[in-house]
């Protein structure tokens, strides 16, 4: 036998001892999981009422980043430039002290326009917003951009609880090929 197969068929049973013999490890624990809801809104002189530029709303965990992208690039008819498109969100929570939570928010809407009238010109443009603000949970906070445009930021606990979530273990509780009820 060569010593490249011997060496093959120890990696492979070192691998089945090592996923039969196990210690029993904590489950993974699910952080603090919180729902964040972003308004950006405007509201021209004239206008009765306020429309809605972009309504996102994602669930996270604390300490991890959120991402959300809605949209894509586009690329321009004179060049090899390519423009975003949409809304682009990207957003992290760190937990404080009394229910107050810091929240780092970079959000940008990007949209491109084709004058009628023009065929030899194109317009792309995108506006970005970046907050980073405290928050209690349950409050809603509105962040004045411009004289008509704004921005409500609310976050609150999910709803969905721990118990929720199946428990997840980081080495199998079987050996490959085995059952429970085999053991």
């Amino acid at each position: 036998m060569s010593p490249q197969i011997s060496l093959i068929g120890l990696t492979i049973l070192l691998g089945f001892v090592a996923c039969s013999v196990q210690a029993e490890e904590p489950a993974t624990q699910i952080e603090e999981m919180i729902v964040l809801k972003v308004q950006v809104m405007e509201k021209r002189p004239g206008q009765e009422k306020p429309v809605t530029l972009s309504q996102p709303m994602v669930q996270t965990m604390i300490n991890l980043p959120v991402s959300l992208n809605v949209g894509g690039k586009a690329k321009s008819k004179f060049g090899d430039q390519e423009h975003s498109l949409g809304m682009q969100m990207g957003a992290r929570f760190a937990k404080l002290e009394d229910d107050k939570y810091e929240l780092k928010l970079a959000m940008s809407l990007g949209d491109q326009r084709q004058p009628e009238d023009e065929p030899q010109t194109e317009i792309f443009f995108e506006n970005r917003l970046h907050v980073r603000t405290i928050m209690k949970s349950g409050e809603t906070k509105k962040i004045t951009i411009s004289p008509y445009r704004w921005c409500e930021l609310t976050i609150n606990p999910s709803q969905t609880e721990r118990e929720d979530f199946p428990k997840v273990s980081a080495v199998p509780s079987t050996a490959p090929g085995t059952s429970a009820s085999s053991r």
